[in-house]
């Protein structure tokens, strides 16, 4: 379950929280995925219409993640 909480920094960009939710659920439903965070100007309320998203992505283990990154070519991600 995502903590709504995460996009208290985005209320005024409601297209960077709508791809921030739609990459969190995708990545949070992939085999070995334990956590996501945000960190950058998301994590620290200074986002800007023309701000990036950071997300980074807690595996169970070495081997979980080798194995999300050798499909990446296979993504289809939301926008």
């Amino acid at each position: 379950m995502i903590n709504p909480e995460i996009y208290k920094n985005m209320t005024q960009l409601p297209d960077h929280r709508r791809l921030c939710q739609n990459l969190l659920e995708f990545f949070c439903d992939q085999p070995g995925i334990t956590g996501a965070f945000i960190s950058g100007s998301g994590a620290s309320g200074g986002m800007d219409f023309h701000s990036d998203l950071d997300l980074g992505f807690l595996c169970t283990n070495e081997k979980s993640k080798e194995e999300i990154w050798a499909k990446r070519w296979e993504w289809e991600l939301p926008s």
